[in-house]
């Protein structure tokens, strides 16, 4: 639901501005004008970033964003078609709002009297806030105070506690391992997989064929045709469907590009915390590449994107990724290929994937994202747009026509494997990065607003020619964390991990399903069975669906099932909270063991 503001959080928002200059005129009497003029400019920047991006997107700035810095140049399509530059002739006001601040600075004040206005202020503005409610808190607090909020949370003093020592929950059952190090709780050595298979693939034996991993670009799942999904615009991937082993119960483990690497490559949920990169070099991991290259692969990595975006090139390198291409390169190949910020058609990316893999003597693990159907959703114009309804929202047109696209993308890249005759050498994987919504809740646009189906559920096809017995549609529960133990299993391979997913060969009874969005009010959410769950931290709010009966998710159910939502309530906060302990001490696997993986890789 919106939320309206009223009278007395605009009062409350106003006082938390004259808190803001109070702090300033303090500076100002202790340290000088120029100090204060230093900040005054900070101040403005931020809170003109703060307002473009509320209202274009709904969301505040916070801390964690100054970790994009480098990466602006790959938002400028995206902000241009936001209006970004409309924004800057309405900031006159704020501008002159804050060179009247500045004059203020010029009157002397006792020290007395400024002690008292920041008192004032700051009970009023600070708590007035705390008794409106988090919800109407997130939309006037006053970005300094935002700021300050969150450094203060970052110097508290966290103490460590230690990990219990019985089994971890999330373990998987049907997968016979040994623990190696109660330390590091999910650290452990697969000797195997057990239990009855949903489905098999004809691989003799030592057989090493190519691995495809192919995320496609919020290639969601309310718009596969093949999982009853509207508009129908990916009629490739539904033909394809039809071939392979399809999972119609698939979900992504969070929102974002980057978050979906870590769970599909390291079996693990992204940050937990964190709302800034993804991509971290300084959590010690063990990733499917390096099981892999330990057992004959070589792992590449391809995208049609700059690679310079949250330090993917460093990133994949330092985690067994031995050929590791994006944007730059790719344009070198095809120096006609249109661009934008973002990167290039996906056209271009399955073309040169297809003549990357003719070349490879070696079994290849290749691992490729694609880009196209990202904002502003720009469709390539030699493209033909199809035909759609004119009643729909212009964004969302635009996010059909090239989601269309990329279907045609992968459909010319199966279609090139089986000309080359590569394909029954090759086992693909076809899912989505994550969701993407489009207005179906509170006219939210933006993936980093909640857990609602559109944002998480994705689908998974395996495509295997000359393999797969018989093409199978599976409605289990699965998610991203799922992969890495799944090609372990197909292959028999024992190694050290830390996966906290399940095989999807084997069928897993009352299966649960976990997932987060660690921006704007924190989202912890869980499926299990019919009922999907959706904790919002910073709000306190409850939601349960009955997926079965209400799909969208329009009935939020949750008082009525006050024991399902105290089942899931708990499962979701124990993941939240552990996985928050091993992110913030770093306790996946030792630094010494991560070394000893790429070693036995290099080997």
């Amino acid at each position: 639901m919106r939320v309206k503001l009223n009278l007395l959080s605009h009062l409350v928002g106003v006082f938390q501005d004259l808190f803001v200059i109070s702090q300033l005129l303090l500076l100002s009497h202790f340290f000088g004008k120029v100090v204060t003029f230093i900040c005054l400019f900070f101040l403005y920047i931020n809170v003109f970033f703060d307002a473009y991006l509320y209202r274009k997107t709904g969301m505040r700035m916070e801390t964690s964003f100054f970790s994009f810095l480098d990466d602006l140049g790959c938002f400028w399509d995206s902000a241009k078609e936001r209006g970004f530059f409309k924004l800057f002739p309405k900031s006159g006001v704020l501008l002159l709002y804050l060179v009247c601040v500045f004059m203020l600075t010029y009157q002397d004040y006792s020290l007395k009297f400024l002690l008292l206005s920041l008192f004032v202020t700051g009970l009023i503005g600070i708590g007035g806030a705390l008794l409106l409610g988090r919800k109407i808190s997130y939309l006037i607090e006053n970005i300094f105070v935002r700021y300050e909020k969150a450094i203060l949370g970052k110097l508290r003093i966290i103490k460590k506690g230690e990990f219990r020592r019985e089994k971890q929950p999330f373990h998987p059952e049907n997968e016979t391992f040994e623990p190696l190090d109660h330390e590091y709780p999910l650290l452990k050595k697969t000797e195997g997989f057990y239990g009855e298979k949903q489905f098999n693939l004809r691989l003799k034996k030592g057989e090493k064929p190519h691995v495809i991993f192919l995320f496609m670009e919020s290639f969601r799942g309310k718009n596969i045709g093949a999982l009853n999904g509207e508009h129908a615009v990916s009629p490739n991937f539904d033909a394809l469907a039809k071939e392979g082993i399809l999972f119609r119960n698939f979900y992504a483990n969070s929102v974002k590009t980057s978050r979906a690497v870590t769970a599909s490559l390291f079996g693990i949920p992204s940050d937990i915390a964190s709302a800034d990169r993804s991509l971290k070099t300084d959590i010690p991991l063990i990733s499917l590449a390096e099981i892999l290259n330990a057992h004959g692969y070589h792992s590449s990595y391809l995208h049609n994107g700059p690679l310079t975006f949250e330090n993917q090139d460093h990133f994949f390198s330092h985690h067994g990724f031995e050929t590791v291409l994006g944007k730059e390169e790719l344009m070198r190949r095809f120096p006609e290929a249109p661009a934008n910020s973002w990167g290039i058609p996906d056209e271009y990316l399955m073309q040169y994937a297809n003549g990357f893999l003719k070349k490879q003597d070696r079994p290849q693990f290749l691992t490729m994202f694609t880009i196209t159907n990202h904002h502003p959703w720009t469709l390539p114009s030699s493209h033909q747009p199809m035909e759609l309804p004119d009643n729909l929202n212009p964004q969302y047109s635009r996010f059909l026509q090239t989601f269309r696209y990329s279907d045609e993308a992968l459909g010319s890249f199966v279609k090139q494997l089986r000309k080359d005759n590569l394909s029954e050498n090759v086992i693909l994987f076809i899912l989505a990065d994550h969701g993407q919504p489009m207005g179906e809740h509170d006219n939210n646009f933006m993936s980093q607003k909640s857990l609602y189906e559109e944002n998480m559920h994705i689908p998974l096809l395996i495509l295997a020619d000359g393999r797969i017995e018989t093409p199978l549609h599976i409605d289990d529960l699965a998610s991203q964390v799922d992969l890495l133990p799944t090609l372990m299993d197909l292959f028999g391979i024992q190694a050290e991990n830390h996966s906290m997913g399940h095989s999807l060969m084997r069928k897993v009874a009352n299966r649960s399903v976990f997932f987060h969005n660690p921006y704007v009010h924190r989202y912890f959410g869980m499926r299990k069975g019919k009922h999907k769950f959706i904790y919002t931290q910073k709000t306190r709010e409850l939601e349960l669906y009955n997926l079965i009966n209400d799909p969208i998710e329009k009935h939020n159910i949750a008082y009525e099932n006050p024991d399902v939502v105290t089942e899931f309530l708990s499962g979701a906060k124990h993941y939240e909270m552990f996985f928050k302990s091993l992110y913030r001490e770093k306790r996946f696997t030792s630094s010494k063991t991560s070394s000893a993986t790429s070693a036995s890789e290099r080997r």
